[in-house]
């Protein structure tokens, strides 16, 4: 769910990785292993992303159950 939100914001906000990268200080190979779901980012990172994405952490963790 993770993965396919954040995409999902990306693509909204016209903001690409290497913008995120800039945005959120988050290394470029970070970045690179949370978009391809190889790993989960801690709450430090969530939180980093969802600002940078105007979105909220929550939004971008839960599921739509």
């Amino acid at each position: 769910m993770f993965v396919q939100r954040v995409k999902q914001a990306m693509n909204e906000q016209g903001i690409s990785q290497s913008e995120l990268v800039k945005i959120t200080g988050i290394s470029r190979s970070g970045i690179s292993q949370y978009l391809s779901g190889k790993n989960i980012p801690r709450k430090k990172a969530l939180t980093a992303i969802a600002n940078a994405l105007n979105v909220s952490s929550e939004w971008l963790v839960e599921s739509d159950n």
